[in-house]
C-alpha cells in the first residue's frame, strides 16, 4: 500500500515538476510576444489617429472657399493670356 501511495505522490510530483518547467519555458517567449505586440498596438494607433488628421484636414479643405477663388483666378490669367 505504502508503495502504491509513494507511486501515486511521485507521479503527482513528476507533473507539477513537467508543468513548471513548461511555465519556465513559455512565460519568456509570451512575455516577449505581448511586447511585440503592444509596440505593434501603438504603431497602429498612430497610423490611424494619422490617417484620420489627414481625413479631417482634406473633409475641412473642401470648405474653404479661397479655393474657389483663386480657381477662377486662375481659370481668367489662362484667358488673358490665350487673347
Amino acid at each position: 500500500m505504502s508503495e502504491t501511495i509513494t507511486g501515486a505522490l511521485n507521479d503527482a510530483s513528476l507533473v507539477f515538476y513537467r508543468v513548471n518547467e513548461h511555465i519556465h519555458k513559455k512565460v519568456p517567449v509570451l512575455v516577449q510576444e505581448k511586447k511585440a505586440l503592444m509596440s505593434i498596438k501603438k504603431d497602429v494607433e498612430t497610423a490611424n489617429q494619422d490617417m484620420e488628421d489627414a481625413r479631417q484636414t482634406i473633409s475641412s479643405m473642401q470648405r474653404i472657399t479661397e479655393f474657389s477663388t483663386i480657381e477662377a483666378l486662375v481659370q481668367r490669367s489662362l484667358a488673358a493670356v490665350q487673347k
